[in-house]
C-alpha cells in the first residue's frame, strides 16, 4: 500500500511538472511552482524524489517510454517496410496532435538535458533509443534487401524528418500543412527504400 502510495505522489509530481514546463517553460520548474501545480508542501517533494533533477529526469524517462509504445503499436500489424515507416510517422505525429503540451515538455526536457553535462547522456540515449526502435522495426521485414547501414541511415533522416514536422506544429499549429510536410517525407523515405532494394 505504502509503495502504491509513494508512486502515486510521484506520477502527481511528474503530471505537475509537465504542466507547468507546458504552460510557463522550463525555467519556471522551481520546487516551489511545482509544488504549488501539484497542491503540496514544497518539502514533501523530497519524499517522493531526491530532488528536482532526479524529478525531471523521471518525467524525460516516461515520456521516452511513451514515445517507444507509440511506436510499438503502430507496426504490430505491419506487413511491409513502407506500411511500418508510414504508420510510425503517422502514429507519432498524432501522438503529438492529441497532447501538444506532452511533446513540448519533452523536448524542452530534451533541450535541458542536453545543456547540462551530467544529463548529457540521457538525450544521446533518448536519440539512439529511437533510431534502434526505428531499425529493429524495419529489419524485421526487410529480408537482407538492405544493409544495415542503409537501414540505419532511413531512420537518422526519419527521425530528424519527424523533429522538424513536429516544431512546424507545435510553432504553427497548421495541422494541415504539417499533415502535407509529413506525407512529403514518408513519400521520400519510402521511395528511397524501393530505390535501395533495386540496387
Amino acid at each position: 500500500m505504502q509503495r502504491v502510495a509513494l508512486q502515486d505522489k510521484r506520477e502527481n509530481l511528474q503530471q505537475a511538472l509537465l504542466r507547468v514546463i507546458a504552460r510557463d517553460g522550463i525555467e519556471q520548474a522551481t520546487v516551489r511552482n511545482i509544488a504549488a501545480e501539484a497542491n503540496i508542501n514544497p518539502a514533501a517533494i523530497s519524499y517522493a524524489f531526491a530532488g528536482k533533477d532526479e524529478l525531471m529526469m523521471s518525467l524525460h524517462l516516461a515520456l521516452q517510454a511513451d514515445v517507444h509504445d507509440v511506436i510499438t503499436q503502430a507496426v504490430k500489424a505491419c506487413s511491409t517496410i513502407e506500411e511500418t515507416i508510414a504508420k510510425m510517422a503517422k502514429a507519432y505525429f498524432d501522438h503529438t496532435v492529441r497532447d501538444p503540451d506532452r511533446q513540448r515538455a519533452h523536448m524542452e526536457l530534451t533541450l535541458s538535458a542536453l545543456a547540462r553535462v551530467e544529463s548529457r547522456e540521457i538525450a544521446k540515449m533518448q536519440y539512439e533509443g529511437y533510431i534502434k526502435q526505428l531499425v529493429d522495426a524495419v529489419s524485421q521485414l526487410d529480408g537482407g534487401c538492405i544493409s544495415k547501414a542503409d537501414i540505419t541511415a532511413i531512420a537518422r533522416l526519419g527521425l530528424a524528418i519527424m523533429d522538424g514536422v513536429i516544431i512546424q506544429y507545435l510553432s504553427t499549429h497548421n495541422l494541415s500543412a504539417c499533415k502535407k510536410t509529413l506525407n512529403l517525407g514518408i513519400n521520400l523515405l519510402v521511395n528511397h527504400c524501393k530505390l535501395l532494394k533495386e540496387q
